[in-house]
C-alpha cells in the first residue's frame, strides 16, 4: 500500500456528517474487544468509521469493514497490516479536507515520544512534531497513538484524538477506554462526543462544541 492515499468522499455524505473515530484497539481477534464497545460500534448512528491505527490483525480490520466500511491507517504496531494500510489518508468531504494518521512519526520522533513518556513529560500529548508534512493543509486532523483523548484547535486546524478503545496499562496514559463521535455541521463548526468506559460500562458522552473560525472548543451546555 502506498504511504499516502487520497479519497474523495464529498459525494457520499452531506451535512451534518457523523464520523465515529476509534483507535489503538490492540486486539488479535475482534471478539476479544469489549462487548460494550462492539455494541456501540453497531448501535450508534454515523456515516463514516475511522480507525487511527494499532489495529493488529486482519481479523479486526475485516470485522470493522463489515460494520461500516472502515477507513483506517497503519500504526507503529501494525506490522501484519503494513502492506494493506496507508500511513496517511487524505479525505475530501463537502467543504472540508481531513487528514487521518497514527501520530508516531518517523523513527526518531517515535523515540523522542518514548523518552518524553519515560520522563513523565505531559508535552508528549502535544505531539505536533510527529505530524506528517501532508497534514498542514487539512482543516481537520485525526490522530491516535498517545491513548489520550483530546480535541483542540491550533493554527486554524481541528485536532482530534479519540484515545484508546481498550484499557491502557500505561499509567501515564488516560485510564479509561474512549472513542469519539465527530459531527461536522458546517465546514468550520460542529461537535465531538467522547464516550468512555468506566468499570466495564460505557457511559453517556461528554459533548464538546467547536468553532474553527473562532479557535474555540467548549463543553456543551446541558
Amino acid at each position: 500500500m502506498a504511504r499516502i492515499v487520497s479519497l474523495d468522499l464529498s459525494r457520499q455524505v452531506n451535512f451534518p456528517i457523523r464520523i465515529l473515530v476509534i483507535g489503538d484497539t490492540h486486539a488479535k481477534k475482534f471478539d476479544q474487544l469489549d462487548s460494550g464497545l462492539r455494541d456501540l460500534l453497531s448501535s450508534l448512528e454515523y456515516d463514516l468509521l475511522f480507525h487511527t491505527g494499532d489495529i493488529y490483525t486482519s481479523d479486526v480490520l475485516k470485522a470493522l469493514q463489515r460494520i461500516r466500511g472502515c477507513h483506517a491507517v497503519r500504526g507503529n504496531r501494525d506490522l501484519l497490516l503494513w502492506i494493506k494500510l496507508p500511513a496517511i489518508l487524505q479525505l475530501k468531504l463537502p467543504g472540508v479536507t481531513l487528514c487521518l494518521f497514527h501520530g508516531h512519526g518517523d523513527f526518531l520522533s517515535y523515540l523522542r515520544l518514548k523518552w518524553m513518556a519515560m520522563r513523565k513529560d505531559k508535552a508528549v500529548f502535544r505531539q505536533r512534531f510527529t505530524y506528517p508534512e501532508e497534514s498542514r493543509s487539512a482543516n481537520i486532523l485525526i490522530t491516535g497513538h498517545t491513548h489520550y483523548p483530546a480535541c483542540e484547535i491550533e493554527n486554524g486546524q481541528l485536532i482530534l484524538n479519540p484515545g484508546a478503545a481498550v484499557y491502557n496499562r500505561n499509567e501515564f496514559g488516560y485510564p479509561h477506554p474512549t472513542i469519539a463521535l465527530l459531527t461536522i455541521e458546517t465546514p468550520s463548526q460542529g461537535f465531538v462526543e467522547f464516550f468512555q468506559q468506566i468499570e466495564w460500562t460505557w457511559h453517556e458522552p461528554c459533548k464538546l462544541n467547536y468553532d474553527i473560525g473562532l479557535s474555540d472548543v467548549r463543553k456543551a451546555e446541558l
